[in-house]
């Protein structure tokens, strides 16, 4: 199977174009990447990750600076530990230190490795925009990798990264974060409580996810709070005129004032989640 991630941040569109193969092998192609956001970056790990590393491999973009970028990411290096192959153009000799502006591709396995991931992103927003824009993304992030932690069911973990845009680029400042995972995804999380165990698909489980008091936790199903996770994000995103766009199955949703949800034609492996928040003037935008 031959994924192709290329163009302008593939994994925010609706679908991600797969082909077919005779054999087992998974090539991860982002030879035709212009731009990576986050999720990109996330997704691919995840993906690798899905397979069997043995069977794949990761072609860098052509391109060298997104390249240089993908390897500043630490996209190769997390791949190559798990035994993926890796081609393309070789890491620069010299590292940028950008740490007060990003932090790479990690992946999380267990709960110390995600309550890490969480601080330092607590740290990276606010060194850059402040302690309130800084606890508005803690809470943001909680519930997303809450929801990692009770529910993917992943073996091989999830993978974060976040980035502070400046701007100067984009003439767009802000802060995004991507958490994604290869687990077993939203529909099976859901189903697995007895509740919603006639959800019929994953644009169904996701449409539910996002609604108040819907767990995949049976015995917390009439909990009062508890299951309030995505829609307390959706809330607070809203409020703050911020974006997400999440990823299950072959389904995706995107949420800023109003909510996309649609089924797609390539089922993902796990749940993907982006979020992005507006800044200016160093401060949340409003």
């Amino acid at each position: 199977m031959i994924v192709v991630f290329s163009g302008h941040q593939p994994a925010l569109h609706d679908s991600i174009p797969v082909f077919g193969s005779e054999d087992d092998t998974l090539v991860l192609d982002a030879t035709k990447l212009t731009w990576a956001s986050p999720m990109d970056l996330t997704g691919l790990a995840a993906w690798a990750s899905a397979g069997s590393p043995l069977r794949t491999s990761l072609l860098l973009p052509e391109n060298p600076s997104l390249s240089n970028y993908l390897h500043r990411m630490d996209v190769p290096r997390s791949m190559s530990e798990q035994g993926v192959a890796v081609h393309g153009p070789r890491a620069p000799e010299v590292r940028e230190e950008h740490s007060d502006q990003l932090i790479e591709v990690r992946r999380m396995d267990g709960q110390s490795d995600v309550s890490l991931f969480a601080s330092d992103v607590y740290r990276l927003v606010n060194t850059n925009v402040g302690d309130k824009a800084a606890r508005v993304v803690h809470s943001l992030l909680g519930e997303l990798l809450d929801n990692v932690t009770r529910h993917a069911r992943s073996e091989s973990g999830s993978f974060g990264a976040a980035q502070v845009y400046t701007g100067a680029t984009t003439g767009r400042a802000g802060i995004e974060i991507s958490v994604s995972d290869p687990g077993r995804g939203i529909l099976a999380a859901l189903r697995s409580n007895p509740a919603f165990a006639g959800i019929p698909d994953c644009r169904g489980a996701i449409d539910a996810s996002l609604q108040e008091g819907v767990t995949g936790d049976a015995e917390m199903t009439d909990v009062p709070g508890h299951g309030n996770g995505l829609p307390r994000v959706v809330t607070q995103l809203r409020t703050h005129h911020g974006r997400m766009v999440l990823r299950s199955g072959d389904a995706v949703v995107r949420i800023t004032a109003r909510r996309r949800l649609r089924t797609v034609s390539v089922s993902v492996p796990g749940t993907w989640a982006w979020i992005r928040l507006d800044t200016q003037d160093g401060r949340l935008a409003s």
